[in-house]
């Protein structure tokens, strides 16, 4: 069916059940950041899955960890292990509040969690989907040492998430200075920020790579053919939405922001069903997504924060 053939008050009271969903959605995507933050404070696991809390904690620890050893190092400090713990905690505590750090930290284990996931329910591998293989192998030599650096970032990010580790190195931009200043050491501030190149970090490579490739919906759209680091990737660019932002649409399993993200770049309704399917262990396309114009499905993911829930 096209949609013409939807009368006005079918499509306005379709777009408005889409709407309202979306607006359910994005109170959840905000409430992530202060809840997270209760959690951790107050060891209440219970409010998100033991193993994402885990990682974000092991993770914050691990910023707060290399921050004072460089600290340590830049200070000229003979006993490094007392000088880290007797800051370690109050460092910690500092670094997560900052809401945005601690909402990357928490999408980096949502990522983590769903790769796992998406392997165990259909098989494409963390590390080397079909994609980067096929991309690594070609015959363009540009494109194939692109897609081997993004090869291994993504290895080193699997091993790191096993690790409930962060390299300060591996931070966006903005959360790298942001990181490095909780410490109020403008040396040791310094001496990292020589070393940091933001380029180099794997979002930066699954980003210049997704630009490469197109968001075609054979190739960097399709979880099962791109896997879903370079998906996340191709959707947040081609969506002109934030990438956690889109790890944790995809997380909380909201299936009108999702359907909605995918028909705004673009996919048909059938490509749709698809992604549903290998992204969710119960896909639930809403009904007319579909039947929906891109445009108009782009409209309705920039308004749906204005706009109240009923």
């Amino acid at each position: 069916m096209d949609e013409s053939a939807i009368t006005e008050p079918t499509q306005d009271a379709v777009e408005r059940a889409l709407r309202e969903d979306l607006v359910r959605a994005d109170r959840a995507i905000a409430s992530v950041r202060p809840v997270l933050r209760h959690v951790l404070a107050h060891d209440d696991p219970a409010l998100f899955n033991d193993e994402v809390i885990a990682r974000v904690r092991g993770m914050m620890r691990d910023l707060a960890r290399q921050l004072l050893q460089t600290q340590a190092a830049s200070g000229g400090e003979r006993d490094v292990p007392a000088f880290v713990g007797e800051r370690f905690d109050a460092l910690v505590m500092k670094l997560s509040d900052d809401t945005e750090l601690l909402a990357h930290a928490h999408a980096l284990a949502l990522e983590a969690r769903l790769l796992d996931a998406l392997r165990l329910r259909t098989g494409v591998e963390p590390v080397l989907p079909p994609l980067i293989v096929e991309l690594a192998a070609g015959t363009d030599a540009d494109l194939a040492e692109l897609a081997m650096h993004a090869l291994a970032a993504q290895a080193r990010f699997v091993q790191q998430q096993h690790r409930m580790a962060l390299p300060l190195a591996e931070l966006p931009a903005e959360l790298f200075h942001a990181a490095t200043a909780a410490q109020d050491d403008d040396d040791a501030a310094r001496l990292l920020r020589q070393d940091y190149a933001e380029g180099h970090g794997r979002q930066a490579l699954l980003t210049r790579l997704a630009i490469a490739i197109g968001h075609t919906p054979d190739r960097a759209l399709s979880v099962e053919h791109a896997g879903l680091s370079v998906l996340a990737s191709a959707l947040a660019l081609a969506a002109d939405q934030p990438r956690d932002a889109i790890i944790v649409s995809l997380a909380i399993r909201h299936s009108s922001r999702l359907a909605l993200t995918l028909r705004a770049v673009g996919l048909a309704p059938a490509a749709i069903d698809r992604q549903l399917a290998a992204l969710q262990a119960v896909p639930e396309l809403p009904a007319a997504v579909g039947q929906i114009a891109t445009e108009r499905a782009a409209a309705l993911l920039t308004s749906a924060l204005l706009e109240p829930a009923t």
